[in-house]
């Protein structure tokens, strides 16, 4: 087992930007899931970090997973709309839907926007947070394909389907609970 290398932050969240603008996505695009990947280590939510790289990468190369880094925006009525995250890596949607929803809860009191089309969106506290850090409570979900039997099945027939809350405090940090 290799030993531990120090790296400053910023450091790595280059390198692995680098690595993922070398697979096609704009450098905005890479920066920012790379700081997502970070992000979840510094947390100690390795599971949702940077042991993805390859398989985001993977994905990417096989066209599986798209290298934009805009949804597009399908239905907006009022509080509500839907974005299409045609398939692009889900962080990079999910960040766009929750700034679009805070954006729409401060002109309606409430807001909720659903992607549809993507693709793995790693720790949903990160979104969920969002929201806290606008002074909102921030709710961020999402469906998974099955994973687990029902209650004395044998088959897959429930996803673990992540869901966290954020709370804003007048101190910091916020509440966040992220469950999946």
């Amino acid at each position: 087992m290799p030993s531990a290398v120090p790296m400053r932050v910023a450091d790595l969240v280059a390198e692995v930007a680098a690595v993922f603008a070398g697979a096609g996505l704009s450098p905005a695009g890479a920066s920012r899931i790379a700081e997502a990947l970070v992000e979840a280590e510094q947390q100690g939510l390795s599971s949702h970090g940077l042991m993805h790289v390859p398989l985001y990468i993977e994905r990417l190369r096989k066209g599986s997973v798209s290298p934009h880094d805009e949804a597009l925006c399908v239905s907006d009525h009022g509080a509500v709309a839907v974005l299409d995250g045609r398939h692009m890596l889900g962080h990079l949607a999910a960040e766009q839907a929750m700034t679009l929803a805070i954006a729409k809860a401060r002109s309606f009191g409430i807001g909720a926007v659903a992607v549809r089309h993507g693709f793995h969106f790693g720790a949903a506290g990160r979104y969920a947070a969002q929201a806290a850090e606008a002074g909102m409570i921030g709710i961020a979900m999402s469906n998974t394909r099955p994973l687990m039997p029902a209650p004395g099945g044998a088959e897959p027939a429930v996803g673990n389907n992540p869901i966290a809350i954020a709370i804003p405090t007048a101190d910091e940090p916020a509440v966040v609970v992220d469950v999946a």
